[in-house]
């Protein structure tokens, strides 16, 4: 209507972007109501009266405010337009320029040698070398033997860890309850893989668990880790035969052999023999690693990770790493 467009001719357009959206809101919002509206007014107009005809068909733009009685189709449009279409229209624009761009990904910047959050796990595992790795499982034992343990946050490493993995390191253990891996080293979830069977030995199936581990995953130190007052190492000792176990004890009888004789006995009563079987078989797991694994042996000739022995002593909590030379 002429009280309409005299409204809309104080609309000042300032800059294309916001025209373009305006235009858009008009064809998709704002004409189909003018349309109902239009059918609205039309139906209304048969019973006014001819008094309010002429007074709306005499109204000029210059009259609007003195004279001109705006419909009430009118008021609810201009409404619409003002409150919810306009407002609408230059949002879009205002959200669509420039300054409202998605800014790019903060880059991670970890320091070599640093260790970081569990959320930047796959930053921290590309900088850390493999001796740094090793450095940082001795501070974690030492915290942990001495009764000072980090205050690990489970529940946000586990939703920070759902997406994805990234350790630094892969674990061969035994299964002896005593000697669970992250607490010995005071590591979290997400930082460590974990191979356990008794005895710490390795077989086909560990062998390929660790090369994934290192080889696609990314782990950079593996720690086979043995125990003292072992319950194969005794076992083996004593020549114990009980169904599969007996195929895995013999595993660990080259061990056995070749510790000399201290004539206190070989058998799981000397306890002294039987820690030092128990290194033995260490030693023995780390060499059969490199032996059997061409993936790994590579790995470790190029110094993309390092095989190393420990033994974790169940009396007082502590771990001695042996020499991470190849034997």
């Amino acid at each position: 209507s002429a009280c309409f467009g005299s409204k809309m001719s104080h609309v000042r357009i300032v800059s294309p972007r916001p025209l373009v959206f305006l235009m858009s809101s008009y064809l998709l919002l704002i004409r189909p109501v003018a349309r109902e509206s239009g059918a609205q007014a039309e139906s209304a107009s048969r019973v006014q009266t001819e008094s309010t005809w002429r007074l709306n068909w005499s109204c000029s733009v210059r009259a609007y405010k003195s004279r001109c009685s705006p419909k009430p189709e009118d008021i609810q449009l201009k409404k619409f337009v003002f409150k919810k279409a306009l407002p609408f229209a230059m949002a879009a624009a205002l959200l669509s320029s420039p300054v409202f761009a998605e800014a790019p990904a903060k880059k991670v910047n970890v320091k070599p040698g640093s260790f970081c959050p569990v959320m930047e796990a796959k930053a921290c595992q590309d900088a850390v070398t493999p001796q740094q790795i090793v450095d940082r499982l001795k501070q974690g034992n030492q915290r942990f033997a001495s009764g000072k343990p980090k205050a690990h946050q489970y529940l946000t490493a586990v939703k920070a860890t759902a997406s994805g993995q990234y350790p630094l390191a892969t674990i061969v253990s035994c299964i002896d309850s005593r000697a669970p891996a992250e607490i010995v080293f005071d590591q979290g979830i997400g930082d460590l893989f974990n191979a356990r069977v008794a005895g710490n030995i390795v077989n086909e199936d560990i062998l390929g668990s660790l090369e994934f581990a290192s080889k696609v995953a990314g782990s950079k130190v593996i720690v086979v880790l043995g125990h003292t007052s072992c319950g194969a190492i005794k076992g083996a000792c004593d020549d114990a035969k009980l169904g599969n176990l007996t195929g895995l004890l013999a595993k660990i009888k080259p061990a056995v052999s070749s510790i000399p004789d201290d004539g206190k006995g070989r058998t799981s009563k000397n306890y002294a023999f039987v820690d030092k079987v128990a290194e033995a078989n260490v030693h023995m797991t780390v060499q059969t690693i490199r032996d059997k694994s061409p993936v790994l042996k590579e790995m470790e000739s190029k110094g993309e990770v390092v095989i190393v022995g420990a033994m974790y002593d169940v009396t007082n909590g502590k771990v001695s790493f042996y020499d991470t030379k190849k034997n």
